[in-house]
């Protein structure tokens, strides 16, 4: 079914998420990005609530109104409450939901339109179900992620504590020890000492220098520049890189396979996901992809295969869809397989990381503590004599 472009143009500008941000307001939006201590905004998994509670209420027989009535009532956090209670206000004056949607401006150009044909076609309810499907599988793949990283994350920085604590306070006790006794120092013991020393007198430089960097990195992160190589470093790193790749294609397949099963045309989806998907390899092929078919009629899966980003399975199989017009049952199956694939690895990963981190804490701390014990020895025998 054809899709009024102008309108969805229009929504996308109204949507915050839609915006670039400039650097005044680049703090502002980093505390409303998914915190809901800080944000006003919907979370994916505030949506995936939504739509799924929706979905059931209008199943169920209720009409669109009362089943408004039900959600804002039960919703807790008075800010989200706020924007639903507008589009239950909104579809209460005789507007449509995705209309009443868009106003809010907390809705992609992607979910509008899935609302729109949907009730255009009156598959509003399957609509419903497929965008609750879709948020909650975004939702479960971020929290792979998280989990892969977050205790390897935890126990470096506890462990970088730990050692600067260590380098501050507790090495240069007993480098006092040392000099007071005139002992001599092996290398390894120098070595740990020249350090302590640096840890004191640059550590708040240091400190200073790196949340520079960070903010500056951060001030940056728009740059198609920055984007384009922080993106493929990312994807360079080992293990970790595969899972970041499966992910975004997973989000990718799902996100074609939703639109297409709606009949969104190819050439909107595409435009769509590319909007959704803030992810540089994603939208810069995917927009060259568009181009090429609609400059030349290219196929999808020819314009893909330019790009190492994409498998050599997801583009064949891109084919076969296209060759037996089972284009959307492919993505679904597609997407199906990359979140058993990211979380089988994210799972590998855990069980990788866990002990390789047990290994390098613990040469850090032989290696400080034999650094220190050598000179003891040395203090013994000559205290003996």
């Amino acid at each position: 079914m054809p899709v009024d472009l102008k309108k969805l143009k229009t929504s996308e500008s109204a949507s915050p998420s839609a915006k670039k941000t400039d650097g005044k307001n680049g703090l502002r939006d980093f505390l409303n990005s998914d915190i809901p201590f800080f944000s006003a905004k919907l979370s994916d998994k505030k949506k995936e609530h939504f739509y799924s509670e929706l979905y059931i209420l209008l199943s169920s027989g209720v009409d669109s109104k009362p089943a408004l009535d039900i959600i804002c009532e039960e919703e807790k956090n008075k800010n989200h409450q706020l924007f639903f209670i507008k589009i239950k206000d909104a579809v209460s004056n005789g507007k449509h939901l995705d209309e009443a949607m868009a106003a809010t401006g907390q809705f992609s150009p992607y979910e509008i339109t899935n609302i729109e044909i949907g009730r255009q076609t009156g598959r509003l309810n399957d609509v419903l179900a497929h965008l609750a499907k879709y948020f909650e599988g975004k939702e479960k793949l971020r929290r792979q992620l998280f989990q892969a990283l977050s205790y390897p994350a935890f126990i470096l920085l506890t462990a970088l504590g730990v050692i600067i604590f260590m380098m501050k306070y507790v090495i240069p006790s007993f480098a006092d020890l040392f000099v007071m006794f005139n002992v001599e120092l092996p290398y390894v013991t120098r070595l740990l000492m020249k350090t302590s020393e640096w840890v004191g007198s640059y550590l708040g430089i240091s400190i200073l220098f790196i949340t520079v960097i960070v903010l500056s990195l951060y001030a940056i992160r728009k740059k198609e520049g920055f984007r384009r190589y922080s993106s493929n470093f990312v994807l360079r790193i080992p293990v970790l890189g595969k899972i970041i790749k499966k992910v975004y294609h997973a989000r990718f397949c799902y996100a074609m396979h939703l639109l297409i099963s709606s009949e969104v045309h190819q050439i909107t989806a595409l435009g769509l996901v590319k909007n959704m998907i803030s992810f540089y390899p994603v939208e810069k092929s995917i927009e060259h992809a568009t181009k090429k078919i609609i400059n030349e009629g290219a196929k999808l899966h020819e314009c893909l295969s330019l790009y190492k980003f994409y498998d050599k399975r997801l583009i064949s199989l891109i084919r076969v869809g296209n060759e037996t017009k089972q284009l959307h049952t492919i993505f679904g199956k597609l997407a199906k397989e990359y979140e058993q694939e990211v979380e089988n690895q994210t799972a590998f990963l855990n069980s990788l990381i866990e002990p390789a981190l047990i290994l390098l804490l613990g040469a850090i701390v032989g290696f400080i503590v034999v650094a220190m014990y050598l000179p003891m020895l040395s203090l013994g025998s000559s205290l003996n004599v």
